[in-house]
Order: structure tokens, then sequence, then C-alpha cells
């Protein structure tokens, strides 16, 4: 099981209400129990995780987001030439914003079995099977 987090499932994870938090926190241990259970996310998300707690001067949250992308096993992709050429496919094809269309490349290109975002725009993506936190 290839479990992607688009970065709005990791910020909720972390600064979401409880409501949210536990059913993202069930979902990424879940997957990680699994035999072959692999959680990714694009470099991408590092970015985006990382904004607030810099702009808020943060440090505890930043040192979470530290821990995730680097003690806590996440798979990272990095962005590649295919990943952009996807990309650049599915914002003129759908008009998916650009962040988007690299995370919903990120996912095609590496096989994902699972995508969960909060984004319900990114559910009629072809090629990914979007889960939607509710």
């Amino acid at each position: 099981m290839r479990l992607y987090l688009d970065a709005n499932a990791i910020i909720l994870a972390h600064e979401g209400p409880p409501s949210l938090q536990r059913p993202i926190i069930e979902r990424i241990i879940e997957t990680c129990l699994l035999p072959r259970g692999i959680v990714m996310t694009s470099l991408l998300t590092r970015m985006e995780c990382r904004v607030k707690p810099i702009r808020d001067k943060d440090i505890a949250l930043l040192d979470k987001y530290d821990f995730m992308f680097g003690t806590f096993g996440l798979h990272v992709i990095e962005i590649s030439t295919a990943i952009i050429d996807r990309a650049a496919i599915l914002r003129a094809e759908h008009r998916f914003r650009t962040p988007d269309a690299i995370h919903l490349a990120s996912a095609i290109e590496n096989s994902v079995d699972v995508f969960l975002t909060r984004d319900r725009a990114l559910a009629k993506c072809p090629g990914v099977n979007v889960e939607l936190i509710n």
C-alpha cells in the first residue's frame, strides 16, 4: 500500500482540530503497519508545511515538521522532470493549480494506491485514487 499525503493532510495532522487529526494519523499508522506500507509526499510539501511556522517563528511546530520529514520515515519524493512534465499536462488539461498538479503528478509517477487530501477539487484527477478527509 502506497499512501500519498497532500500537504493539507500533513498540516491538518499537526495543526488541525482533533476531529481531523485523528483519522489522518490513524490512516498513516494503518499504512505503516502493512508489510509493504509506504507513506510518501512530495518535497514541495516540506516547503508548504514550513512556511507558517517560519513566518510565526513557531520553533516547536517547525521541529514537529522537521521530525516528520527527517526521522519519521516519510518517503519524500524529489521533483523530477517526469513529474514536472506530468504536472504540466494535468494543469493544462484539468486546470489544477501548479502546486496541486505537482502533488498529483508526484503521486501518479510513483504509482500510489491512495492520495489523501482535503481538497475536493483534486478528486477529479484521472489516474489517481483520491481519498477525501472529511
